[in-house]
């Protein structure tokens, strides 16, 4: 599916049912304006079928809701993609299950895409799942709502897995900017350089893949992020909720920033959070 507004094509689609990490409500695979593309794609996935793309969200990474307390062969809720059978004590997302997709509704009207739908109540978690997907010509803006119709409280986290494109084996200059990270650490605790400017805080991105994990300001929290490009083009997405962590993972093709959401909703009870993205060129 197609939103364009002002010379801007934003293409977005669910994503396939055999995906079992990735939140199938509505992917934003590609962003254009003239011959310029925004985003990119995971390379080489561990399991193809899990492959991320574009801005695409996923919850509960660690731990889905009911997996610690399944028995084996029990079900757990992966909220966005469905329900899987536990198998091995320890959850991973590059892990294949026996598994049962939701069924994805969309309807598109003017400049947006609703996509919703309802999980069936597995050990009293189950949940209705809206989102909405916006554009207003260089801006597109992706509200979640997520409403408790079981009878035990539903916990996760969620991130935006966000494909921005680049070519770091072939290109320097590129620029990313935290507002009010703390501290930028490899997964091992190895600090890299980290240096303020303009209010934010940005790292000095090698050309090799790796993996950041950020702390936040505790008394800030404001989790707005700024990616500049060596030819000036530009992304700034921001939140209107605090978030309760970033991380960052590069490969040669892509920049990921990823600010996490917490989200505790009890039953009967509903929740809405969004996330905003503005594109320059």
């Amino acid at each position: 599916m197609i939103l364009e507004d002002g010379g801007w094509i934003y293409e977005i689609d669910t994503l396939d049912n055999e995906n079992q990490r990735f939140d199938h409500f509505g992917c934003v695979k590609q962003i254009k304006y003239g011959n310029r593309e925004f985003l990119s794609e995971e390379k080489t996935p561990i399991l193809y079928q899990n492959k991320g793309v574009g801005i695409c969200s996923e919850f509960s990474a660690s731990s889905p809701i009911g997996f610690d307390e399944a028995g084996q062969g029990d079900w757990f809720v992966k909220i966005g993609c469905g329900i899987m059978k536990k198998s091995g004590t320890k959850y991973s997302f590059n892990k294949q299950y026996s598994f049962i997709p939701l069924e994805v509704h969309c309807q598109k009207k003017d400049k947006q895409i609703q996509f919703s739908s309802e999980q069936e109540e597995i050990r009293g978690y189950a949940y209705q799942y809206t989102k909405c997907i916006s554009i207003n010509s260089n801006c597109l803006h992706i509200n979640y709502r997520i409403k408790n119709t079981g009878n035990r409280v539903l916990k996760w986290q969620s991130y935006s897995h966000n494909f921005f494109a680049a070519d770091l084996k072939n290109q320097t200059g590129y620029e990313l900017y935290f507002e009010n990270v703390k501290d930028l650490k490899l997964q091992n605790g190895e600090k890299i350089l980290v240096s303020l400017k303009k209010g934010f805080q940005t790292c000095q991105l090698n050309q090799t893949e790796s993996f950041y994990v950020a702390e936040l300001e505790k008394e800030k929290r404001n989790g707005k992020v700024e990616l500049i490009f060596p030819n000036n083009m530009k992304i700034v997405e921001t939140q209107n909720f605090s978030p309760v962590k970033v991380k960052l993972w590069m490969a040669e093709n892509c920049i990921c920033p990823e600010s996490f959401y917490e989200g505790c909703v009890m039953p009967g009870n509903t929740v809405e959070w969004m996330r905003s993205y503005c594109f320059g060129i």
